[in-house]
């Protein structure tokens, strides 16, 4: 799984993506899980990734990782880069999806990223 948090850390940092934010490593954590276990569809509830994600890094409940991802994300969308966002989200993140203040779900900006990893990344030597 440490080979794809590397992975995960290294788009969410080309994405512009600040690491101050707790989000930041629910979301590197969230992408390596995805990565390593790609059945997984549950996002919510007892066995979900979320709450996989709060038992790692020690929070209260999975609704404080949902909320710290969405926030990563909410600041990403306020100052992402269209050409950067194309590389990785295609068409789904647009100048009118970034200029109109919308914000990717969760579940669309995770997957998304798991989906770069998969086809198109060329990780850093």
């Amino acid at each position: 799984m440490e080979e794809y948090e590397k992975k995960a850390y290294q788009v969410l940092k080309l994405l512009g993506c600040n690491q101050s934010y707790s989000g930041f490593n629910h979301a590197m954590f969230a992408v390596a899980m995805l990565l390593e276990n790609p059945e997984i569809h549950d996002y919510t509830g007892e066995n979900g990734i979320y709450t996989k994600i709060a038992e790692h890094y020690h929070k209260q409940s999975w609704t404080a990782v949902e909320r710290s991802i969405r926030h990563l994300i909410q600041n990403f969308c306020q100052n992402a880069s269209l050409e950067k966002c194309d590389k990785v989200f295609g068409e789904e993140v647009t100048e009118s999806t970034i200029n109109s203040g919308k914000n990717l779900s969760n579940k669309q900006f995770l997957e998304s990223i798991c989906n770069y990893i998969r086809y198109d990344f060329k990780p850093e030597e």
